[in-house]
């Protein structure tokens, strides 16, 4: 009897919390997120099953009011890799996406994963964005004092969008995340984003915008209290007060782990600043090394 995939239920939810066991020395993310993707209609959680045994899980997120949708959560049982398993569900999910309408399928890994690199181009989707991301565990390094002169100023999306159109190299990319996550430059997005967040502007002395900053929620994460950071910079040294301004933040909110997810400019930058220590914390592995790739998958409707 050849595997079967079917919707993954609550009561999968041992099986899966087997599988993702091996995964990033079983910190994986996966098995305190999916009880919630199960049950919200935005998420398609499918498993590919050998009688009752669970071969392989994979997520499908669409973005309600957008004709984006989200593979992710890929995972394996660790005796079964490689053997084409990862591929048959996502192939599923990726039929779902377009019967669902959904134009532009995206999939993120990053550059150390090359299984799921190997997976990405044989389906046929294209890397289209590359972000720099790292965390720092606390205790957090030292660092600067932050500038007294580089105030951030809270700005609201439609002026957000305006900055943006006018300095189009603050924001380069075609896509920006907001908590892994990663939508369509647009006025709409930075509005939806704003639901959750706040946006932060530094000028520069000439009164031109030098970085931008914003943040996911505090929330405990696997024991710890984490919180994730987007960082984009067009001037290194807006970038350095910055990123003494964060620390200094998380410090004061009570964060143990912060995730900074990175712009062009600050992934280059960040090497210099003195601030990533590989003594501070070793999960998930590599900081300055890791890029987080966003690929996409262009979908036509079939004909009949």
């Amino acid at each position: 009897m050849s595997p079967a995939i079917r919707d993954l239920k609550e009561s999968d939810m041992e099986q899966v919390n087997a599988i993702c066991s091996t995964t990033w020395g079983g910190n994986d993310y996966i098995p305190e997120v999916l009880p919630y993707w199960i049950i919200n209609q935005d998420y398609i959680v499918r498993g590919l099953f050998d009688d009752d045994l669970l071969l392989s899980i994979c997520t499908l997120h669409i973005v309600p009011s957008t004709d984006i949708g989200y593979i992710s959560g890929l995972r394996t049982r660790a005796e079964k890799q490689r053997e084409g398993y990862g591929k048959v569900v996502t192939e599923s999910l990726i039929t779902t996406a377009r019967e669902n309408g959904v134009k532009h399928l995206l999939y993120l890994t990053i550059n150390s994963n090359e299984a799921s690199m190997g997976l990405a181009k044989n389906l046929g989707f294209s890397l289209i964005e590359q972000y720099g991301s790292f965390h720092l565990h606390s205790p957090f390094p030292s660092h600067p004092t932050p500038s007294p002169a580089l105030i951030p100023i809270k700005t609201n999306p439609e002026r957000l969008d305006e900055v943006v159109r006018t300095f189009p190299s603050l924001i380069p990319n075609d896509y920006i995340p907001f908590d892994f996550q990663f939508y369509k430059k647009t006025l709409n997005t930075l509005r939806r984003i704003s639901e959750r967040t706040d946006y932060y502007l530094v000028i520069d002395n000439d009164g031109q915008p030098g970085g931008l900053f914003y943040s996911s929620p505090l929330r405990e994460d696997r024991g710890e209290q984490a919180i994730s950071y987007v960082v984009y910079t067009i001037n290194r040294a807006i970038f350095v007060d910055m990123m003494a301004r964060i620390v200094d933040e998380v410090q004061s909110m009570g964060a143990t782990r912060v995730t900074f997810i990175m712009g062009p400019n600050a992934t280059k930058w960040v090497a210099e600043l003195g601030y990533v220590d590989s003594e501070i914390g070793t999960w998930p592995g590599e900081f300055l090394e890791r890029r987080l790739l966003l690929y996409e998958l262009q979908l036509k409707e079939e004909r009949s």
